[in-house]
């Protein structure tokens, strides 16, 4: 019988910039991006508003299997430039 050996199994990095931090989620919803901007910038921005600026490219998504997933670094980007009074 082959016997387990724990420290065979690859383990995630430990620093904050990979892929592997898996403390919070990488990609949100529109509706979890949403949530993100009302609760860092006190604004509510409508779901319509949000779906044309996904539809006209103001900020990076991807769409898989018919879902729009947009990246945390891309809302909290999105956050800055709000915050600094930019208009979209």
């Amino acid at each position: 019988m082959e016997t387990f050996v724990a420290s065979s199994i690859p383990q995630p990095p430990t620093h904050r910039d990979d892929v592997w931090d898996l403390g919070r989620p990488t990609m949100l919803s529109p509706e979890h991006a949403l949530q993100v901007l009302d609760a860092r910038l006190g604004i509510t921005v409508g779901k319509s508003t949000f779906y044309r600026w996904i539809a006209a490219g103001r900020f990076f998504s991807v769409k898989l299997g018919g879902k729009v997933f947009i990246p945390l670094s891309e809302i909290e980007a999105l956050v800055q430039r709000l915050s600094r009074g930019e208009r979209l």
